[in-house]
């Protein structure tokens, strides 16, 4: 199967919700509701390229996406109803500008312009995790700490580790 437009993905682990934890000796739920989006998985493997993508995203990898993608919600009469993104048998669609990162076979993630990820320090100050070479050749790169517009954070947990998709626009300036 293969879209013309979007990337066709699975959830990662099969599981469109990351709600669930362990202390290592009891396992328990973190939100036993669909309201919030928070606990909604954003690790996808891909399972086909759209048609006209010509970019370095590969059938297998592993993407960060939109928080919506694999997200259920209630309709106006409380009827739950699916992401707009559900084909069948657990496969979603998703628009290019839904992927905000990409790796290979576990390897480190790769930001996709105009964006990178920063670990959060302090209100609207966080140091460079993941971007890309694009980014690098402009001196934005890894480890780097840099002031951003505060409007302009969006969090993800990725491997446990708390980060904001920043717009390489809403940098202001390094420390």
């Amino acid at each position: 199967m293969r879209s013309i437009t979007d990337f066709i993905l699975v959830p990662s682990g099969g599981k469109m919700y990351t709600d669930n934890s362990s202390n290592g000796e009891f396992d328990f739920v973190l939100s036993s509701g669909i309201e919030s989006h928070k606990n909604t998985n954003r690790i996808a493997e891909v399972v086909s390229i759209p048609m006209n993508y010509s970019g370095d995203i590969q059938p297998g990898d592993e993407v960060v996406v939109h928080h919506n993608v694999f997200r259920k919600y209630n309709d106006m009469r409380g009827k739950e109803k699916f992401s707009s993104g559900l084909l069948h048998d657990g496969m979603y669609s998703a628009e290019m500008v839904e992927v905000f990162a990409y790796r290979r076979n576990g390897s480190e993630w790769t930001s996709i312009s105009p964006y990178i990820f920063t670990t959060p320090e302090r209100t609207s100050f966080g140091t460079v995790s993941i971007t890309n070479k694009e980014h690098e050749s402009k001196g934005i790169k890894a480890g780097i700490k840099f002031f951003y517009d505060a409007i302009s954070e969006y969090e993800f947990m990725i491997e446990g580790v708390k980060m904001y998709r920043v717009n390489i626009r809403n940098l202001c300036a390094t420390e």
